[in-house]
């Protein structure tokens, strides 16, 4: 269940929540999703390393693993997309021609 931001901490401190355990909640969700890639990577290796070693073809072995790769590539690309221009006016950073 989510904790409203304005709600007093429940580590008892008396402090509204986003004033007291909310930053470091928000940080340790961060981090758990720091980790996924380098999952996804670890195991489309071995996922390519047994391909290999199951079928004695290399080339689908290497595109296993080459594929895991780009999957953590979009992953990455994707949670943490690139701030706006400055110079925009438009805080999307999209002005849609006007």
């Amino acid at each position: 269940m989510a904790i409203a931001l304005n709600a007093l901490c429940p580590c008892g401190s008396g402090k509204k929540y986003k004033r007291c355990c909310y930053v470091v909640d928000s940080e340790a969700s961060v981090d758990r999703k720091a980790g996924l890639p380098k999952i996804i990577v670890g195991v489309s290796l071995v996922a390519g390393v047994g391909a290999y070693l199951y079928t004695n073809d290399l080339r689908t072995g290497v595109l296993i693993a080459i594929g895991g790769c780009m999957v953590a590539l979009a992953i990455i690309s994707f949670t943490d997309p690139p701030p706006p221009k400055a110079g925009s006016g438009d805080p999307a950073g999209m002005n849609f021609g006007r």
